[in-house]
């Protein structure tokens, strides 16, 4: 890890297939016997709102850490009771009607002082709708993938005490901020009814605090496709890794799919496809250790937040690839590796520890570079968020309705009061 300081913030990977069909079956069971999911989203977001001086770590959706004490989430309420009966994930059941807060600790996460009220354009059903990318706990961006009539990202200059649009072409998809740019990644769908996955991606280049971007560049379909007259040629891109200011890691495809692996080195001027080792798997997420010390994981959905699931390594920038953990729906076939399905693959500060939350129970810490992987039970409650990492080992992960979970040497896990 010498040389390496990671400065980069919220990757958020496109939802897989599975979790997004999960969802709207839940949603759809949710209208029927625990009332609609939808949130009022007019009135509440002005000064009609009496704004509390605090919120508890349990209502927090969303964070991220810029010291072992200092940090900023976005938190809000999320009623549980009326669907726990009814073995639904947590993260689905309808969200109290009221604003969210965007807030500040000074304490590590324990406390919560409230700065601003989030305005409508940012008003999420679920908890993994919402991405952050802050460079101050005053000045930074959010986007709700799930807004309505169109995902919309807004900066804040002043702790969420005021908002202004920023505004980028289609539909926006990811945030990553990375020393002083932002990068937004976008889908440019030719027509509402085209699905999502054959729209074609842009991304644009901001610079930290401005409101429009400085440069829209295309992201390219390349690698593999399916056979000719099968699939579409246009297929759109989830950030993977931004692995510095002008490098990232972008994967095309999906779960059924071909999918495909593409490296930027000049900030999204040129695109080159590298290997992608996942074959019948989909790339999920990775995390960058050191600028060329990858770590992949590779998950294809089999049903009950189950499936295949293998993590790659590559020392080399992604030109060769080593599998050191794989599992399937039977049991771990190399190393210890769960078959759950998990999401948001994180490293510690120091790269000494790997962190995959999982769907439904426990996060999975490795160790040892990908090889272990051994769990903590979280009740994660169907719901994704996530993570966030200050110093060496301690990080942070929220769980929606049930708490904020906590670790210090990377491996143990503890709710903050």
């Amino acid at each position: 890890m010498e040389g390496f300081v990671s400065t980069s913030h919220a990757i958020t990977p496109r939802v897989p297939l599975v979790a997004r069909c999960a969802f709207a079956v839940a949603v759809l069971l949710l209208l029927g016997g625990c009332g609609s999911p939808t949130r009022p989203r007019a009135a509440v977001r002005t000064g009609q709102v009496t704004v509390p001086r605090s919120v508890p770590a349990s209502e927090v959706l969303a964070l991220e850490m810029f010291t072992s004490d200092r940090g900023v989430s976005v938190a809000g309420p999320l009623t549980v009771a009326p669907c726990l009966g009814r073995n639904l994930p947590r993260a689905l059941c309808p969200r109290t009607p009221g604003p969210d807060y965007l807030a500040t600790t000074l304490d590590g996460g324990r406390s919560w002082h409230v700065t601003g009220v989030l305005p409508s354009t940012l008003d999420p059903l679920v908890p993994f709708e919402l991405h952050m990318a802050f460079a101050t706990p005053a000045v930074g961006y959010i986007l709700s993938t799930g807004a309505e009539p169109k995902p919309q990202v807004e900066l804040t200059e002043d702790g969420g005490r005021t908002w202004s649009p920023v505004h980028v072409p289609g539909q926006a998809v990811a945030l990553s901020l990375s020393a002083t740019t932002l990068w937004v990644v976008s889908d440019i769908c030719p027509a509402a009814s085209t699905p999502t996955a054959l729209c074609a991606s842009e991304l644009s280049v901001v610079r930290f605090g401005a409101r429009a971007p400085n440069a829209i560049r295309p992201i390219p379909t390349l690698g593999n496709l399916a056979e000719p007259g099968v699939m579409p040629t246009t297929r759109a891109a989830s950030l993977l890794a931004r692995i510095g200011p002008g490098t990232a890691v972008a994967e095309e495809g999906g779960e059924g799919e071909p999918s495909s692996m593409l490296l930027t080195s000049d900030t999204g001027v040129h695109w080159r496809q590298i290997p992608d080792p996942c074959g019948r798997t989909t790339p999920s997420s990775m995390a960058a250790l050191t600028p060329t010390h990858w770590v992949l994981d590779c998950e294809l959905g089999g049903g009950m937040n189950q499936g295949d699931v293998a993590i790659y390594v590559s020392t080399d920038g992604g030109a060769r690839w080593t599998r050191t953990a794989a599992a399937n729906e039977d049991s771990p076939t190399l190393g210890a590796v769960s078959d759950r399905m998990s999401y948001d693959l994180t490293t510690s500060g120091d790269g000494g520890v790997l962190w995959l939350p999982g769907d439904v129970v426990g996060v999975a810490t490795s160790t040892d570079g990908g090889v272990d992987w051994q769990s903590a039970l979280i009740d994660a409650g169907g719901g994704r968020a996530s993570m966030a990492v200050a110093g060496a080992t301690e990080a942070w992960l929220p769980v929606p309705g049930e708490g904020l979970y906590h670790t210090v040497n990377g491996t143990t896990w503890t709710k903050l009061p």
